[in-house]
């Protein structure tokens, strides 16, 4: 139906309807492209819009492609330091004072290990403010014992601790190798099991003849042993000697576990006792077998009497002999039998004489010289003095290091001087300040001594060092150098004895002086080196020179004068004089 046959107010009303529509329409557009200009507005700042979408084609035209990552991997730990080896930490804590080593030992369990090491395995009871609770300790700390390799007893603690703690203890140093104990104990010893000991020493001063086949029979089968010494015994003079001193009855096993009689020592009763031993018959000498292969087969180093040399050095590899002698020759001492007991190999031998008187002194020497031809070292001790003993050491002809000593004789300790070849003597104003322990004729004993050392020199050739009583050593210098051939080029000479001198490139050098013979007075001064008289025995300021050897060449005996040419680049010749 056309609009035109439609009343107007329904026209009117059509219109006015689609007006408002289209009205309506405008106001959803414009609300929603303000709501989305404000949600723009909050998540971007304003004028980002445009110039990204201005710039969104060329952004995509330069796209480039990134490699992925790769997979992540945590790092690797530090490695940790590898601890020191014990070893390592026992050798530095035994350059260490004792006393700090407890301390030490709190700091982990590498350091108490080597701690517990190096104060275990040296005991030293001279250091033991109390002896008797260390024994305790010992007793019930079997991992310690083990660790002891050396143990040195100066003197034996109370009885009971002697009779009971130390044969438990002593039982269980498997690893001991060496012993040092006042006296010889069998009932001590005995219950040692180990057979690794090396170096023992007994401080006997005194040994029965009872003792002396215990000693015997303890020592057979201690294959290991190459060092025995008796530093103090001396033998008796007659048989009536004093026994050494009993030890107390060891109580039975009713005693043991019986309540103590004193409370401070109830550490001594609860222990059970050793394992009983059958009672070994002590040998006499008839019966007992000397030259067994399980009597110290391995035996080096030995010091004790004549009677116990006798006994033991025959038949033994010996090295080093040592022996006291405290008898005088009309009281029954022979030195040539107790020096034919020694074997060949011994190449040390010390002589202590305890007041035997000088023709003891002077007879042994003389043994030594016809018996003993060979030694290397000879230490004589006793009353003699120099004098007796440098006029017979010269027929020694092998001897290398003599060293005298006189008991009671102030030592030179402070300064003490070394007598050598090379060096001039000191003067006396020197000499009266090197020591205060020699006196007013403190020179004319050094120069006497130097004397001595160089008559020692001259008949001894393989002779290198003398010690005096007085403490003063003498020693041989060492030989020098050879000489080699000096090169043109590079000539190796010391400045002291260099003279140089510029000269011009066309200047001839003059011909070679005659050598000068210096005479035996002029010897003397010379400026270069100064020595002691060999020839001479004086005790002068006259004597302190020696006449040179025919053998001998040293630079201030024989001076002679050699020039030598050097081409030096930009300098011309040298002219290098020796004087």
């Amino acid at each position: 139906m056309s609009t035109m046959f439609k009343p107007a107010s329904q026209r009117v009303v059509e219109r006015v309807g689609a007006v408002l529509l289209e009205e309506d329409e405008e106001k959803i557009k414009v609300s929603l492209s303000s709501s989305q200009a404000s949600m723009d507005d909050i998540r971007r700042p304003s004028g980002l819009g445009p110039t990204i979408e201005e710039h969104a084609s060329v952004m995509r035209a330069y796209r480039v492609q990134v490699p992925p990552l790769p997979p992540y991997r945590p790092p690797k730990p530090i490695p940790e330091i590898p601890p020191l080896p014990v070893e390592v930490l026992v050798t530095i804590l035994s350059l260490l004072p004792r006393t700090s080593l407890p301390a030490l030992a709190l700091l982990s369990r590498d350091f108490l290990s080597a701690a517990q090491t190096v104060l275990y395995g040296d005991l030293d009871m001279r250091d033991v403010p109390n002896p008797d609770t260390l024994w305790i300790f010992l007793v019930t700390r079997r991992d310690l014992t083990s660790l002891t390799h050396t143990l040195r007893v100066p003197a034996w603690p109370s009885a009971q601790t002697r009779a009971y703690l130390i044969p438990r203890v002593l039982a269980r140093m498997d690893n001991l190798r060496s012993l040092s104990l006042p006296s010889f104990d069998i009932h001590i010893l005995r219950h040692h099991s180990a057979f690794g000991l090396r170096h023992i020493e007994f401080g006997n001063t005194h040994l029965s003849g009872q003792a002396e086949g215990e000693l015997l029979t303890w020592l057979d089968g201690q294959t290991n042993i190459v060092s025995l010494r008796f530093p103090f015994l001396i033998d008796d003079d007659g048989d009536d000697a004093s026994p050494p001193t009993p030890l107390p009855a060891t109580p039975t096993r009713t005693r043991l576990l019986s309540a103590p009689t004193t409370p401070s020592q109830s550490f001594l009763f609860p222990m059970p006792p050793l394992s009983p031993l059958p009672p070994t018959p002590t040998p006499t000498q008839d019966t007992f077998n000397l030259t067994t292969d399980t009597l110290l087969p391995n035996l080096m180093i030995l010091h004790g009497t004549p009677r116990l040399v006798i006994l033991l050095a025959p038949s033994r590899p010996l090295i080093d002999a040592s022996i006291t002698i405290s008898q005088p020759i009309y009281a029954g001492f022979r030195p040539t039998t107790t020096l034919e007991s020694l074997p060949p190999s011994v190449r040390r031998l010390n002589l202590f004489f305890k007041s035997v008187g000088k023709r003891t002194e002077e007879k042994t020497l003389r043994s030594a010289v016809v018996v003993c031809p060979n030694i290397e070292k000879l230490e004589i001790e006793g009353e003699g003095g120099e004098e007796c003993w440098c006029s017979i050491v010269p027929h020694f002809k092998s001897l290398r290091v003599l060293v005298m000593r006189i008991p009671g004789t102030a030592q030179v300790k402070a300064g003490k001087e070394e007598l050598d070849e090379r060096f001039p003597l000191p003067k006396r104003a020197r000499t009266r300040s090197t020591s205060s322990t020699i006196s007013h004729s403190g020179h004319s004993m050094v120069v006497s001594e130097r004397a001595r050392a160089a008559r020692l020199a001259n008949v001894c050739p393989a002779l290198q060092r003398v010690v005096f009583p007085n403490g003063v050593q003498w020693r041989r210098p060492s030989p020098p150098l050879p000489r080699f051939p000096r090169s043109r080029s590079t000539p190796s000479l010391q400045f002291d004895d260099l003279f140089v001198k510029k000269i011009a490139r066309d200047v001839v050098p003059p011909p070679q002086p005659p050598r000068k013979v210096v005479s035996l007075t002029e010897q003397r001064f010379m400026k270069a080196e100064q020595c002691f008289d060999l020839n001479d025995s004086g005790d002068d300021d006259d004597s302190l020179f020696f006449k040179p050897s025919p053998t001998r060449h040293s630079s201030s005996m024989h001076r002679c004068q050699e020039q030598v040419d050097v081409d030096i680049q930009g300098a011309g010749k040298m002219v290098m004089a020796l004087v």
